[in-house]
């Protein structure tokens, strides 16, 4: 019996893509040590975020209409594809808590008299009433937020540019290559990455093919982001590497003749809904695989314990955003390997040895 009814068109899973990849990287991004090239940086990212998601398309089309828990145990074998499922159950749980936090952090800053835990609840209680009403309706949201949010941040930059010094983009050569390799392979796990999470709901598109346009979405959703942070160093120079949230403090400089001013609500929203749908994306899947592991008829009675596990390992996280800030940069894109690249690649080239097995029967 199939656990979800719905369907998703191609535009819905292209802008779940540019939902991901935006996430909170509009905010801030893991890319301090690249300094004035955080910008490339971003599309270095975007190469290697590129090559993984190749890797999870070549992997869905040797299973398709199968979700990543239903290939795991396809391609590991009962026992220890469970166990690998059991693994990136924990991933999916712990990324929607890592991102609830980042949420909750940055809306304490504008609201610190109000409890984190609120804050954190009330997020969790708009994903569990949106995805009781099933994933379809998650994507269909996404098919008007994404674009009113990319038309925001595009007004947003023309309204910049009278504050932008391009001198702020160099010089090229005073960013160690090490530095910069490090903040883009950041980039690519945290931003580009995460995208392994989309294996859980592409047996819903309408189209097979949908998964490989896919990149096209990604690269655009890398462009747009590099475009941002490109202009949020034009506009700050050197603070941009102080402040977690430089668009916040980019936005709040706009001031057109007294008129168009403190249009940093326009961030504060964004990253309300576009925070609000990676949450729920990796929720969804969180529940969807216990659900598929445990041969459950409907995810939907786990959303309400999974939604107070993410709220309790959202708060054992992280002491501080600082904190949250240095294990994206430094811990994550290590931490990451496994669920993004090892665990696929071994799965995909036991598929192809398998078929090359029963070929050459």
């Amino acid at each position: 019996m199939k656990l979800e009814q719905e369907t998703i068109s191609p535009p819905q899973y292209y802008v779940l893509i540019c939902a991901m990849v935006f996430g909170v990287a509009l905010v801030f991004t893991p890319t301090q040590q690249a300094k004035n090239l955080s910008w490339l940086a971003i599309l270095v990212g975007a190469v290697e975020g590129l090559l993984l998601y190749s890797l999870f398309s070549a992997l869905y089309l040797r299973h398709p209409g199968k979700t990543l828990i239903e290939i795991n145990e396809r391609v590991f074998g009962k026992n220890f594809g469970k166990l690998i499922s059991l693994s990136y159950l924990w991933y999916f749980t712990h990324l929607a808590s890592l991102n609830l936090i980042s949420f909750g952090d940055f809306f304490h800053m504008l609201y610190p008299e109000t409890p984190l835990f609120v804050l954190l609840l009330a997020m969790i209680v708009v994903c569990v009433a949106v995805l009781r009403a099933g994933i379809g309706v998650l994507t269909r949201c996404g098919l008007i937020i994404v674009p009113i949010m990319v038309f925001f941040y595009i007004s947003d930059t023309f309204l910049l540019i009278q504050d932008m010094d391009l001198n702020n983009l160099l010089p090229f050569r005073n960013v160690a290559l090490q530095d910069f390799l490090c903040a883009s392979h950041a980039v690519g796990t945290v931003q580009f990455g995460e995208l392994i999470v989309l294996l859980m709901v592409t047996p819903l598109l309408t189209d097979v093919k949908t998964i490989k346009s896919g990149k096209y979405a990604l690269l655009f959703a890398a462009f747009f982001v590099a475009l941002a942070i490109a202009r949020n160093t034009a506009v700050l120079g050197v603070l941009k590497d102080i402040l977690i949230y430089p668009t916040f403090h980019v936005l709040q400089l706009i001031n057109i003749a007294d008129i168009l001013t403190r249009l940093e609500i326009l961030v504060v929203v964004n990253f309300f809904f576009i925070g609000f749908i990676k949450i729920s994306v990796m929720y969804y899947a969180a529940v969807f695989g216990t659900a598929q592991l445990l041969r459950m008829r409907t995810y939907r009675p786990l959303l309400i314990p999974f939604g107070v596990l993410i709220i309790i390992l959202s708060f054992l996280n992280f002491d501080s955003s600082h904190e949250n800030f240095i294990f994206a940069s430094n811990v994550y894109p290590y931490y990451a390997l496994p669920f993004q690249l090892f665990f696929p690649l071994a799965a995909l080239l036991l598929s192809r040895r398998k078929n090359k097995k029963k070929k050459v029967k």
